[in-house]
């Protein structure tokens, strides 16, 4: 059975892109980059963990500070403190973001991080743009990711 809209050659061609940025694999069979394998990053919510996992990046952010902003709660202030610390000390490479949840902490997170120069990423639950197929929103939020990833390896 194939997705509706999906030719062999545009899913030939997708895998192809997969490939160039991330090769090898793990034996789970995920997709790693050997180049940002292990690279401390930080996300605002959990939205971002299995990616990460996935692609074989190092989430440092506080576990209950995302679990919080992903239920809509305000994180506790000890997660928030620790969060900031990992922005002002650099020690994440990219901040990532949930584009359709946004507060007060998570946009002061993400002006701090601009200011530290530590490139930031949003990435989304849903399709967007809205007529993009699945394929082309992952890929291009993967994209962005790489190029963020790279931005931080040459100014670093």
């Amino acid at each position: 059975m194939q997705a509706v809209g999906s030719s062999p050659s545009r899913i030939c061609s997708t895998r192809k892109r997969a490939t160039i940025r991330t090769s090898g694999t793990t034996p789970a069979g995920s997709t790693r980059s050997p180049t940002f394998s292990g690279v401390p990053v930080g996300a605002t919510e959990n939205i971002f963990v299995y990616l990460a996992s996935a692609v074989g990046l190092h989430l440092i952010s506080p576990p209950e500070f995302m679990q919080a902003v992903a239920e809509g709660n305000d994180p506790p202030a000890q997660t928030v403190a620790q969060f900031h610390d990992l922005v002002a000390g650099k020690k994440i490479k990219v901040l990532v973001y949930n584009v359709q949840t946004s507060t007060n902490i998570t946009e002061d997170l993400k002006r701090q991080a601009t200011q530290n120069g530590i490139p930031v990423v949003g990435v989304s639950e849903t399709l967007q743009p809205i007529d993009a197929t699945f394929q082309e929103w992952q890929d291009a939020q993967l994209l962005t990711l790489q190029n963020a990833l790279n931005a931080n390896a040459l100014t670093h």
